[in-house]
């Protein structure tokens, strides 16, 4: 207990003095693992797995998974020498949850506007973004976008509880 208490004690010091010099750092994208979930480089080369915050996008054994993984990588591939990160934390998994952008385009919000990812209502973001995932998410499933083409699309959280 007491080892994994100064680990975490340490992603955390190593977590903030990276980011807490800004609001936001200039990143490079290391992997893109699904399609909310990415690792990063800093300037210093250090790694860090970032989480996007605010959205929950398919397991990649789920429908649409696949899809919404290979669209984040098209849109962060956008603009390579120009993504960014505004981090808000970590999650219980010790990743850093932020928003990402590719220049002015906010990421998580593109992946919710083309259906490939659910609202996560995620308080840091403060309730006037949380309002704009959420009617960005409403708008693609009443225009049956992306995975909203399936009417028995699973929620990633639900499914998440059956399968694992």
């Amino acid at each position: 207990m007491k080892i994994a208490l100064t680990q975490f004690f340490l992603l955390l010091f190593f977590v903030y003095s990276a980011f807490s010099q800004t609001e936001s750092v200039r990143v490079a994208v290391e992997d893109v693992h699904d399609g909310d979930t990415i690792t990063v480089s800093d300037a210093s080369d250090n790694i860090f797995k970032i989480r996007l915050i605010g959205i929950d996008a398919p397991e990649l054994a789920q429908d649409f998974g696949n899809k919404a993984q290979t669209e984040l990588k098209k849109l962060l591939k956008r603009d390579k020498k120009n993504i960014i990160v505004k981090p808000f934390g970590l999650d219980r998994n010790n990743r850093i949850l932020a928003q990402v952008f590719v220049g002015d385009l906010d990421v998580n919000l593109e992946l919710l506007k083309m259906g490939f990812a659910w609202f996560y209502d995620s308080h840091p973001l403060g309730k006037e973004r949380l309002k704009i995932y959420l009617e960005a998410m409403n708008e693609a499933k009443e225009n049956k976008l992306g995975l909203w083409k399936n009417e028995d699309a699973t929620d990633p959280k639900d499914w998440r509880k059956k399968n694992d």
